[in-house]
C-alpha cells in the first residue's frame, strides 16, 4: 500500500471514530433543540422513540416552565402541571422526579460522555452538583475524574452502544459528604441497577437493604457503607435513577492510612511475580506480584498499613497474591506497591490462614483471632449469606488493614439478587459459593471453630431483630422514589417498579422466617460450642462446655501439648482440673447449618460437622476489684484491698497504743 493510501485510510478511520462517538452521544434519549432551565441547570427535552419527553427534577415548578429553542433563541412559557405542553409545534410530555438530583457537566459535553459510556478506560473531568428535593445545593464543585464502573455490568464496552445505563465512578476535586454517614471523602460511585436479567434486582433496593443491615451490625471503628437514590443528569441529559454511594476504596468507604503518599512509581501497571526466595513464600504463599519500579520515600518505613484487598475468583491485575489454600487477593489500594509491601501484607494474610488451619488455631504464638477482627468476618458473612449474594469470596469481597491493626472484613458490596433469589434460597450461602472451589476454603474451616460460630449466632440474632425496621424504612424510601422511577421507566423501559419493590421487601420477610427455621434451628443443627472457666478457689478450675443445638456424639475434651494434643475425657459437659496453666479444648459433633448437597467443599457437602472450642488455659483468673478484670488486685488500680486495710488498721492501733502509753508515763506538772 502506498503512503498516500495509508494516510487516507488512517484519516478515514479517524473520521469514522469521531462520527461514531458523536452519533453515539445521541443514540438514545436524543437531546433535541429544546431545553428548559431549572434553577441553575439546563435540561434538554429528549427524543425517546420518536416522542418528545422532558424529565424534570423534584424541585422544578411545573406551573411556570420556560422552554427555549436553542437553534434560534425563541422562548415559550408553559404550565406543565397537566404533564404535557405544546411547544414550538411539538407535543412535549413532562414528568417530574421525587429524589435528590446529581447534575454532572463534563468538560467536553456529550462527546466525553459518549466515549465514557463506550470505553471504560476513558476518563473526563468537569463539574458536579448535588441538589436535594427542594433544589437546595448539597454540594457543588469540580469533578476531578469521571469514568465507567463495573466488570460484567459495564456493557457498552462490548455493545458499542450508548443506549445502555452504565454505572460510573466519581472522584471529587475536594472532599465532601454527598451522602449521610459518608464523611468528607472524594471517591463515590453511581450504581445503575441491572436490567434485562431476571436473576437480578432491577431497582437497586437490594443494595440499600444490604448496606443498612451491615451498618447496623458492625462495631464502632469498622468501615460502613452508605448510599441514596438520586436522579442523574449529564450535560442536561436525563440518565435515570442511580444509587449514589461511597466507592469501595481508600478515600471512599474505607479509611486507612495513606501509605500511597510514601510510594513513588513511574509505571504502576508493570509488575513482577515472585514464586520463590521470599519469606512470604516460605510461609506457604504460592505467589505474589509487586510494582517493579516502586520505591518508598519520605523516610517512612512503616508498611503495616493501610491496605485494601479484594478477593478475586481467578486472577488479579497489578499487585496481589495467592495463599497456600488458593485464596486470591488483588491489592486495590495502594495502586503501586514495593516488593517489601506486598511481601508484608501477603505474609500477614498467610499467617492468618496458617493459624486458621492449625489444630489449635495458632500459628506460632498467635491465634487467628489475633490476626483478624472475627466479628467483622461474621457480619460480612451473615449479610452476604442472608441476601444470597453469589459474589461472596469470589469477587466484590473486601478486606482491609490499617497501620498496626488487624484484618477487617467489609464493608459489603455488589448486591443485585432479585426477590425470588432471596425468597427461594433455603441454604446458607448462594449456590455459587458452594460450587466454585476458590470460594470456600476459609469459610469451611471457620465452621469448625465453635467460638467463631458463637459470634455468628449472636450477630445473627441482632440481624434478625433489625430486619422488620429495615423493611419499613425501605418501604417508605420506595414510596418517596416512585416519581423518579416512573421517569426512569419511561426512558429505559418498564420494570414494574412498585411490584418489584413489594416483592423484594416481602422476600426479606419470607427469608427471615426460613432462615430462622431452616438454617438457625437448634433442633436440627449444632450451632456453636465454647468453653467457660470457673475458679474453684482451691487451686482447681472447672471448664464447662457451652453449646447450642443438637449434639450427636459425646463431648470430647483434649489437652494441648507442645507436640500436639491428646484425649483427656468425654461424655461430660464439664471437667475440673488443676489450675496449672495447661490448655484444653472441647469438641462437639453434630449437623452443620451450612450444609449443601451440591457443594464441592469436603466440609459443606456433608451434614456431619465436628466443632472445636478455642483453646482455654486452666489457670486462676487474677483477683481484682476492677470492672474489667484486667488489673491485678492492688496493682496500681487505685483501690485499697482488704489485706491492706487490715495492715493499716493494725499499724494505726499500734501507733495509738504507743501514744497512750507515752502520755501515761509523762511526768505530772
Amino acid at each position: 500500500m502506498k503512503f498516500e493510501h495509508k494516510l487516507l485510510f488512517v484519516l478515514t478511520f479517524f473520521l469514522f471514530l469521531c462520527a461514531f462517538f458523536t452519533l453515539s452521544a445521541s443514540g438514545f434519549g436524543t437531546p433535541t433543540d429544546i431545553s428548559v432551565t431549572v434553577g441553575e441547570e439546563k435540561i434538554f427535552v429528549l427524543d425517546v422513540d420518536g416522542k418528545q419527553k422532558l424529565f424534570l427534577p423534584a424541585c422544578a415548578d411545573l406551573s411556570a416552565i420556560t422552554f427555549v429553542n436553542t437553534s434560534d433563541g425563541q422562548t415559550r412559557e408553559r404550565n406543565c402541571a397537566g404533564g404535557r405542553a405544546v411547544v414550538f409545534g411539538s407535543l412535549v410530555t413532562v414528568e417530574q422526579g421525587s429524589l435528590p438530583a446529581v447534575f454532572i457537566k463534563l468538560e467536553n459535553g456529550l462527546d466525553d460522555f459518549a466515549r465514557i459510556n463506550v470505553l471504560q478506560s476513558y476518563t473526563a473531568s468537569g463539574k458536579i452538583r448535588l441538589a436535594d428535593e427542594a433544589g437546595r445545593t448539597v454540594y457543588s464543585g469540580e469533578l476531578e475524574k469521571f469514568w465507567g464502573h463495573g466488570l460484567t455490568s459495564f456493557v457498552s464496552a462490548r455493545d458499542k452502544n450508548i443506549s445502555v445505563k452504565n454505572s460510573f465512578n466519581i472522584k471529587l476535586k475536594k472532599k465532601a459528604e454527598l451522602t449521610d454517614g459518608a464523611g468528607n471523602i472524594k471517591k463515590y460511585v453511581l450504581i445503575a441497577p441491572r436490567r434485562g436479567d431476571s436473576g437480578r434486582d432491577t431497582t437497586g433496593i437490594s443494595q440499600l437493604a444490604a448496606y443498612e443491615t451491615y451498618n447496623g451490625l458492625i462495631s464502632d471503628g469498622v468501615a460502613d457503607i452508605n448510599g441514596i437514590y438520586t436522579d442523574v443528569y449529564v450535560n442536561g441529559m436525563y440518565r435515570g435513577v442511580y444509587i449514589l454511594c461511597e466507592r469501595m476504596n481508600r478515600g471512599g468507604a474505607i479509611d486507612v492510612y495513606d501509605i500511597e503518599e510514601n510510594v513513588s512509581s513511574e509505571n504502576e501497571s508493570r509488575t513482577t511475580m515472585v514464586v520463590s526466595g521470599d519469606p512470604a513464600i516460605d510461609l506457604g504463599l504460592k505467589r505474589f506480584s509487586y510494582t517493579t519500579d516502586a520505591v518508598l520515600e519520605n523516610g517512612d518505613t512503616d508498611i503495616s498499613g493501610g491496605y485494601v484487598l479484594e478477593i478475586m475468583f481467578s486472577n488479579y491485575t497489578g499487585c496481589g497474591f495467592e495463599t497456600g489454600r488458593g485464596m486470591i487477593f488483588g491489592i486495590k489500594y495502594p495502586d503501586a506497591c514495593t516488593r517489601e509491601m506486598v511481601s508484608y501484607i501477603a505474609s500477614y494474610v498467610q499467617s492468618f490462614e496458617n493459624a486458621l488451619y492449625s489444630r489449635t488455631g495458632r500459628f506460632g504464638d498467635r491465634h487467628f483471632s489475633d490476626y483478624a477482627d472475627m466479628k467483622s468476618f461474621a457480619d460480612q458473612a451473615l449479610v452476604y449469606g442472608f441476601y444470597s449474594n453469589g459474589e461472596y469470596f469470589r469477587t466484590s469481597t473486601y478486606v482491609y488493614k490499617d497501620r498496626d491493626g488487624k484484618l477487617v472484613f467489609g464493608p459489603v458490596w455488589d448486591f443485585e439478587t432479585a426477590a425470588h433469589g432471596v425468597e427461594n434460597c433455603d441454604i446458607f450461602f448462594n449456590l455459587t459459593v458452594y460450587v466454585v472451589e476458590q470460594q470456600y476454603p476459609w469459610l469451611q474451616r471457620l465452621w469448625h471453630w465453635g467460638d467463631f460460630m458463637k459470634i455468628m449466632y449472636d450477630e445473627n440474632a441482632s440481624m434478625l431483630a433489625m430486619l422488620d425496621g429495615i423493611s419499613a424504612r425501605l418501604s417508605r424510601l420506595a414510596g418517596e422514589a416512585g416519581g423518579s422511577w416512573a421517569m426512569d421507566e419511561t426512558l429505559w423501559g418498564e420494570i414494574d417498579y412498585p411490584g418489584t419493590i413489594s416483592a423484594y421487601l416481602n422476600a426479606i420477610s419470607v427469608r427471615k422466617n426460613t432462615w430462622t427455621e431452616n438454617i438457625w434451628n437448634p433442633d436440627r443443627y449444632l450451632l456453636y460450642v465454647t468453653v467457660n472457666r470457673t475458679d474453684n478457689g482451691d487451686g482447681t478450675v472447672t471448664l464447662s462446655a457451652d453449646w447450642k443445638g443438637t449434639e450427636e456424639r459425646k463431648l470430647v475434651w483434649e489437652i494441648i501439648e507442645d507436640d500436639g494434643y491428646r484425649f483427656f475425657a468425654s461424655g461430660t459437659g464439664s471437667v475440673t482440673v488443676p489450675a496449672d496453666g495447661t490448655e484444653y479444648m472441647c469438641s462437639a459433633y453434630g449437623f452443620g447449618n451450612a450444609f449443601c448437597e451440591q457443594s464441592i467443599s469436603p466440609v459443606f457437602s456433608t451434614p456431619d460437622l465436628e466443632m472445636w472450642s478455642y483453646p482455654v488455659k486452666a489457670e486462676v483468673a487474677p483477683k481484682n476489684n476492677s470492672v474489667t478484670g484486667d488489673i491485678p488486685s492492688g496493682a496500681g488500680n487505685g483501690m485499697i484491698t482488704v489485706p491492706a486495710v487490715i495492715c493499716i488498721s493494725a499499724a494505726l492501733i499500734a501507733v495509738c497504743s504507743a501514744v497512750i502509753v507515752a502520755l501515761r508515763k509523762r511526768p505530772k506538772t
